[in-house]
């Protein structure tokens, strides 16, 4: 609004903010001065081009109100601001907020979780211990959809079986992402077990590096492909494949240019097609 609201002494801030609410957002001082939205003197009569533009000159501004009330996060839900305006500007009017926005088709359905304001940054190993920061390494290493893998956890609060709960989780949906968890216990890593954490880490380090070896390796096959013409049957590794089969498939690709065979990885103890 450009404004600087002033609250005299023993003013209520409560009731100065009503009052601004009702005079800028409901109404538009610059819009009621307008000849062509409003007529007449003393007590004005908005014509039917008035009562657009401050239709759109509420949906506007009330807009960016609630964007800046979501940008901050100092609610959980829009349901919960909708809430108290209506108790300290709409009380009385018999119309909730809530219910005004949805005839006009807004129906507010996000609601923060405990995981949109965690702190997720990492100092120590006990950072790593209830699980969350965990889970959300997991989502970003193994390509879990966002929010697939937390949204399945608890705000731990300190409680330790809601941090076994939740590691108990992370490990499940690892392995369920290819990932070799083995013998690795959730209890270990809740006690702050250095080495069961660092396992897990390494884990993941492995599964990332090799996301990135699988990259090189279907593009050095893509490569090959092109420069044999579309000659080679195979052609480029398959969409599907994965691990030993893209490198068998390399080989294949390597040993077609060289004039050897290669039908498996068996075929490469000879060390002819490596050298």
């Amino acid at each position: 609004f450009k404004t600087e609201i002033k609250i005299g002494e023993g003013e209520v801030f409560a009731q100065v903010i009503s009052r601004f609410i009702v005079q800028r957002l409901f109404s538009d001082p610059k819009i009621m001065k307008n000849k062509k939205y409003a007529i007449g003197c003393g007590k004005l009569i908005v014509t039917d081009a008035g009562r657009e533009a401050l239709h759109a000159h509420f949906l506007l501004y009330t807009c960016w109100f609630l964007y800046f009330v979501e940008a901050a996060k100092a609610t959980s839900c829009m349901d919960d601001v909708f809430a108290e305006l209506s108790r300290e500007v709409l009380s009385g009017s018999g119309a909730p907020m809530n219910k005004v926005f949805a005839r006009m088709g807004f129906k507010p359905c996000f609601k923060q979780g405990f995981a949109d304001d965690y702190n997720y940054k990492v100092t120590e190993f006990a950072d790593l211990a209830d699980g969350v920061i965990l889970g959300k390494l997991i989502e970003l290493v193994t390509s879990c959809p966002p929010g697939n893998l937390i949204s399945r956890l608890r705000n731990p609060g300190g409680d330790r079986l809601r941090k076994i709960g939740n590691v108990k989780v992370c490990l499940q949906v690892a392995a369920e992402r290819g990932v070799d968890v083995g013998a690795i216990k959730a209890e270990s890593i809740v006690a702050t077990n250095k080495e069961a954490i660092l396992e897990v880490l390494w884990k993941l380090v492995g599964v990332y590096v090799g996301a990135d070896e699988e990259r090189n390796l279907r593009r050095a096959s893509l490569a090959l492909a092109d420069r044999q013409g579309g000659k080679f049957a195979l052609g480029v590794v398959p969409e599907g494949a994965a691990g030993e089969e893209i490198v068998l498939h390399l080989c294949k690709q390597i040993g077609y240019q060289l004039g050897m065979k290669v039908d498996s990885l068996k075929d490469l103890r000879d060390g002819q097609l490596l050298a």
